[in-house]
């Protein structure tokens, strides 16, 4: 299971250097927060941007990360990269933390890695000890 996780944080963060590597910066502008209500009866809050790609047009996108209290606020300015091959593919900038996913599942994948390694050299210690015990 380390392993995948290890994998999928790879695959993540190759995903984003190949955005960020297309991507054109632009402000865009918080005009709504989008509620998403969860199973558990929790609410998060996704802001809803507005933004003009380099030709003029208009684009309107839900930020994917939600939260509760919401992260930004109605009429906020923020950071947007858009795909200049693609502009409905965006997001808001948020610095390193564009590479959140890749740090959660890089962190989790080398944990369970090395808990699995530990734990398969402590079964081993520990019947090298029944034997000559």
């Amino acid at each position: 299971m380390g392993f995948v996780l290890m994998f999928l944080s790879y695959h993540f963060y190759w995903r984003t250097e190949v955005f960020l590597e297309r991507a054109n910066h632009t402000s865009g502008q918080v005009v709504d927060l989008r509620q998403n209500n969860s199973s558990d009866d929790s609410t998060t809050y996704a802001a809803v941007v507005e933004y003009n790609d380099e030709q003029g047009a208009n684009h309107k996108f839900v930020d994917s990360f939600s939260s509760n209290p919401p992260s930004y606020r109605a009429g906020q300015t923020v950071t947007i990269l858009y795909n200049r091959d693609n502009s409905l593919e965006a997001q808001i900038d948020r610095g390193r933390a564009n590479y959140w996913l890749t740090i959660v599942l890089g962190s989790v994948g080398v944990l369970f890695t090395s808990l699995g390694f530990f734990s398969s050299r402590k079964r081993r210690y520990g019947r090298t000890e029944d034997r000559h015990g």
